[in-house]
């Protein structure tokens, strides 16, 4: 039996985790947040959204120990030493995420195009993928001022300078760009962030109908509705319940004059395919 899996994919800072949220809030959808870094997770035992350590949280706790026991019986070792999911491990937690909530949909923002090639050459996964796209002058503003991540990586990360952002948010929508042709027409979708944000009703109703959902009005109830994602953007672990969606235009007068310029010279004309 397939699983059927809905893989978000773009660049960070994109509004992927608020996506998830509240794609989460559908009774047949259930987020894990990104996937790839559970094994990290594990082997901190870092909090989920619910607060509490992998160790401790009713969603991950059996998934945590049957994975690191697993690793136990075919290394030797504590069974948390590498870094990634195993092509195996990856369909069985999914799989193990699949019985355990009884969702017809999984939802995986682990986002980058190797992780999404990881999933397209499983035969177990029924893969469906959206591109999320921002403005990348909203990507180019957030990724070169300090950002503090999440409680399990604490630490501040570092701005990067505007040519290093600019060739990032490039290279990484290219990247999904080709992939028009590398994937079926109904298992592609395009969202932009600042759609989503402005109506979310419309852009949920379409997501909801390209994986085969019907849309629930409660996704737009505030709340992070039993949440358990592991990754993700730092703001989701001080949510209490309410969730405001406003959109951060914050770069039309944050960004500088020349760093506005340089965009325009370099990467304007993706900008515009993407209707910005």
């Amino acid at each position: 039996m397939k699983t059927r899996v809905l893989f978000i994919g773009g660049c960070g800072r994109s509004g992927s985790t608020l996506l998830s949220v509240f794609l989460n809030a559908h009774p047949g959808m259930v987020s894990v947040g990104e996937l790839k870094f559970l094994p990290e997770w594990i082997a901190r035992d870092a909090p989920c959204t619910c607060g509490r350590p992998v160790s401790a949280c009713e969603f991950w706790r059996d998934i945590a120990a049957g994975l690191a026991g697993r690793r136990r019986a075919e290394s030797g070792e504590s069974g948390e030493s590498a870094t990634r999911l195993g092509d195996e491990e990856l369909s069985e937690v999914i799989e193990a995420v699949r019985d355990r909530t009884g969702c017809r949909v999984i939802v995986d923002s682990s986002k980058t195009v190797a992780d999404l090639d990881r999933l397209k050459r499983r035969e177990d996964i029924d893969l469906y993928v959206i591109h999320l796209v921002r403005d990348g002058r909203g990507y180019l503003r957030s990724r070169t001022k300090p950002v503090k991540h999440s409680t399990v990586r604490p630490e501040v990360q570092e701005p990067v300078s505007a040519v290093k952002a600019i060739g990032r948010w490039l290279a990484t929508n290219l990247e999904y760009s080709r992939q028009d042709a590398r994937l079926p027409p109904d298992r592609l979708m395009r969202v932009r962030y600042e759609d989503f944000v402005r109506d979310p009703e419309s852009e949920l109703a379409r997501i909801c109908g390209f994986v085969g959902l019907e849309f629930d009005p409660a996704m737009l109830e505030d709340g992070m509705h039993d949440c358990h994602d592991i990754g993700g953007n730092g703001w989701r672990y001080a949510q209490s319940s309410a969730i405001r969606l406003e959109l951060d235009e914050s770069w039309r007068r944050r960004l500088s004059p020349w760093q506005k310029l340089l965009f325009a010279v370099g990467a304007s004309w993706l900008n515009r395919r993407y209707g910005y």
